[in-house]
């Protein structure tokens, strides 16, 4: 059997911010010796995509990134609508409900942006990171024992302190 390949998706609406999330994974997946597809899926305006796509056009990684923005959001909703028009349902009436369902569960907000990355990756696994997120860790080296319905523990720590110890 064949393992499914992970891929590591970044859902944005701020495609601003984008290039650098997309540098320090990809830094840190090429650092700890994984190779991963990156996509990521935009909901930005059409013209915060034309501003700021550039930026992620130019930005050097060692995996493979691949953009789904507006225009392949929207040819994947006309894949879609003709896939079901192609299934010749009885009624106009009962295709038009379809293509409003449709367009409803792929529209852009937190939710639809979501549900095109879970289409997109459908069969393999999948990890996501919000925009502003990286993959920084503190580690604690106590000898303090985990609970038994413990996997680990965390603890929130301030900005200021984190720039304090000189990161």
């Amino acid at each position: 059997m064949r393992q499914k390949e992970t891929i590591f998706v970044i859902p944005t609406h701020r495609l601003r911010d984008v290039a650098e999330t997309i540098e320090k994974y990809d830094d840190n997946f090429w650092a700890n010796g994984h190779a991963t597809k990156i996509i990521v899926f935009d909901d930005s305006s059409l013209g915060n995509h034309e501003k700021y796509y550039p930026l992620l056009e130019q930005t050097k990684t060692v995996n493979e990134v691949f953009y789904v923005g507006p225009h392949e959001k929207e040819q994947f909703i006309t894949f879609l609508n003709e896939r079901l028009r192609d299934l010749r349902f009885a009624a106009a009436l009962r295709y038009r409900k379809l293509e409003s369902l449709v367009k409803n569960l792929f529209r852009p907000s937190y939710g639809g942006n979501r549900n095109f990355t879970l289409m997109y990756t459908l069969g393999h696994l999948m990890v996501s990171s919000d925009d502003d997120m990286r993959p920084d860790a503190l580690i604690e080296t106590s000898r303090e024992s985990l609970s038994g319905d413990e996997i680990c523990r965390g603890k929130l720590i301030k900005p200021q302190a984190y720039n304090a110890w000189g990161n």
